[in-house]
């Protein structure tokens, strides 16, 4: 299946865009579970957010779908990052 123009430019901004939030929620979250001292935790949250970055990426590209791309990153970032309010 060949994409358009704007399909493909909508998956580009989704796994950018949309991958930063996931991965930022993520990291977020991660970083408060984290059984570690606070600094060794956000470190490590943030150097593990990196790679979750580049699968999220690598897999919205795989799929093809652009709606779906912003599904998939936008609910599931919206849940983690509430989830992480209410943690505080």
């Amino acid at each position: 299946m060949k994409l358009t123009f704007w399909e493909t430019l909508s998956l580009i901004f989704a796994a950018l865009i949309g991958g930063y939030l996931l991965t930022t929620s993520f990291g977020l979250v991660l970083a408060v579970l984290l059984p570690l001292p606070q600094a060794e935790a956000v470190l490590t949250a943030i150097l593990l957010s990196f790679s979750f970055w580049l699968c999220i990426a690598l897999w919205l590209f795989y799929q093809r779908k652009p709606f779906q791309a912003w599904l998939i990153t936008l609910g599931p970032a919206m849940l983690l990052f509430s989830f992480y309010r209410l943690m505080l």
